[in-house]
């Protein structure tokens, strides 16, 4: 079947699958089986684009009705063995990626320089190469700030212009890199927001694969840092940080479901001393309107002390504080240049906790 030649004149869709290690492998997703059927029928080639790190995104085409034209039990079989090898060409060697990171902005660019009728995604989504790295913006970056970023840099294909993709897979990463609620929810904002600059339309499918397996071993690194929070003493005090993005999606002050498993320690350290108290802090970005982000901050922090209270540990005992990108715990502007990595850092909530008898 993979050596059946496509037809020239044929329509193509292009499908877009990421065989990096930070994902997973394994059968393709309902949706994108279904989108695969309907292209056959409508007698398109398949476009197949892998993700890298390095380089050129591998490629090739291949042929979706290998014998068009024809109704005979020989070439309805052929079909049907067609579309059960599609997986099979997807997780090949020849799509594997050759160098570290997934440069998943340059897979969609290539798939879209193809003029395919569709362009179908199955990706974890965790771009960390290039202009588009999660490691350094994080996952609460503000959406339509990354998006006007990559376009200024010109990191958005104009093959994607007027481009229909359909995505599936967003955010299923493996165990070891397991992204919280959260950060799976800002990826979705993210990403929408990125291919709306390109000028494309993208739907998010919500079922995923009915089976699926860990990498292969011997993939180059793909590493996703994944956020998470810090305890330091600072004198008689403890002050605890966490990264706004395991609270809250980008540009939110309403809690993750997932907030009251990052809030434990906070929760337990004041339950264990009765005269202990907390103030907890807001902080962002340097980045936007000044006087919103004073107010996602502030509502930020009340709605970290509104969970805390409902936990049990007494309004009188909490305060909080919103002060937006006024105490930045790094410096976000170098050579006049905004450091992404920077703002990812200074995106926080801080709550120092001051046991009975600290005055500081």
């Amino acid at each position: 079947m993979a050596d059946v030649a496509p037809e020239a004149s044929a329509r193509k869709t292009a499908l877009v699958v990421d065989n990096t290690a930070s994902g997973l492998f394994g059968s393709l997703p309902p949706g994108v089986t279904s989108a695969l059927r309907a292209a056959q029928e409508r007698g398109d080639s398949l476009v197949l684009v892998g993700v890298d790190g390095a380089g050129a995104p591998p490629s090739r085409t291949i042929a979706l009705d290998p014998a068009p034209g024809s109704d005979s039990q020989a070439s309805q079989r052929a079909r049907a063995l067609t579309l059960e090898c599609v997986p099979t060409w997807a997780r090949g060697d020849d799509l594997r990626p050759t160098g570290p990171g997934s440069r998943i902005l340059s897979a969609l660019g290539r798939a879209a320089e193809d003029q395919p009728e569709t362009i179908l995604v199955v990706s974890d989504g965790v771009s960390n190469s290039g202009e588009f790295d999660l490691n350094k913006q994080q996952f609460d970056v503000e959406p339509k700030g990354l998006a006007d970023a990559l376009r200024d840099a010109n990191a958005l294909s104009p093959a994607l212009r007027g481009k229909k993709v359909v995505w599936a897979g967003l955010g299923d990463t493996s165990d070891e890199q397991r992204l919280p609620q959260s950060a799976r929810t800002s990826l979705e904002k993210l990403w929408g927001a990125v291919l709306k600059a390109a000028g494309a339309t993208v739907t998010f499918e919500s079922e995923h694969a009915p089976s699926t397996t860990p990498a292969p071993p011997g993939l180059p690194s793909d590493p996703i840092t994944v956020p998470a929070a810090t305890e330091v003493r600072d004198g008689c005090a403890t002050r605890v940080s966490i990264p706004s993005s395991l609270l809250f999606a980008a540009d939110s002050a309403d809690l993750q479901p997932e907030a009251d498993g990052v809030l434990d320690p906070v929760v337990d350290q004041l339950q264990k001393d009765a005269e202990a108290t907390a103030i907890v802090a807001g902080h962002t970005a340097n980045y936007g309107d000044a006087g919103y982000r004073k107010d996602l901050s502030t509502r930020r922090a009340q709605a970290v002390v509104t969970a805390l209270s409902a936990r049990g540990v007494n309004t009188a005992r909490l305060e909080s504080v919103g002060y937006g990108a006024e105490r930045p715990a790094v410096e976000e502007f170098v050579n006049g240049r905004h450091d992404t990595a920077a703002a990812a850092r200074n995106r926080r909530v801080e709550i120092e906790i001051r046991p009975g008898g600290c005055t500081r």
